[in-house]
């Protein structure tokens, strides 16, 4: 009788074994469609604010003090529409925060943040194009932020950055929407 039994025992146990390796690579397959969508989302926020930054950095009002209260109120309207503050920071050593949207015009500001590991505005201005760093604590708004930094290149050489420092939280909020 066991004899008769152990082929229909052997196929329920290959059944029940492939079935569970079938469920692990069908989530395996679902994890990473949705790990490539979070990823594109995100990236699709950073390029979109890169886009608008670089319009920025070709402005001729970056290239007179005199001008800059123009300048920060087309940075004003970045905040407005993407929802991340911008900073004007000087290309020089130390790199120090000219204006910043977070507070009025004119406030004293103290220099960039030198984030550990990547850092996006050293990596600019050393090549002339954008960066994105690490994760950092910002001094102003006290929270964690992730910095695009778009260098203004006048003449081959970098005059000053722009950057724009995106809460971490936005991030989770869209990790969280995507559930």
């Amino acid at each position: 009788i066991w004899l008769c039994m152990l082929p229909p025992l052997a196929l329920a146990g290959w059944l029940a074994f492939e079935s569970v390796r079938t469920n692990q690579l069908e989530f395996d397959k679902d994890a990473d469609a949705l790990a490539q969508m979070i990823a594109f989302s995100i990236d699709a926020k950073l390029r979109s604010r890169a886009g608008a930054l670089q319009v920025l950095s070709g402005s001729p009002d970056i290239d007179t003090p005199d001008r800059w209260q123009n300048l920060y109120s087309a940075a004003k309207s970045f905040q407005q529409r993407f929802g991340s503050h911008v900073v004007l920071a000087s290309a020089d050593d130390p790199m120090r925060m000219l204006f910043n949207t977070r507070v009025p015009f004119g406030t004293p500001l103290p220099d960039l943040p030198q984030p550990k590991g990547r850092a996006a505005a050293p990596i600019a201005r050393k090549t002339g194009l954008p960066a994105v760093g690490d994760v950092f604590s910002g001094p102003i708004a006290d929270q964690t932020m992730v910095a695009i930094v778009i260098p203004a290149v006048r003449d081959g050489r970098v005059s000053s950055l722009l950057l724009t420092a995106i809460e971490t939280r936005l991030f989770e909020n869209a990790l969280a929407d995507m559930r």
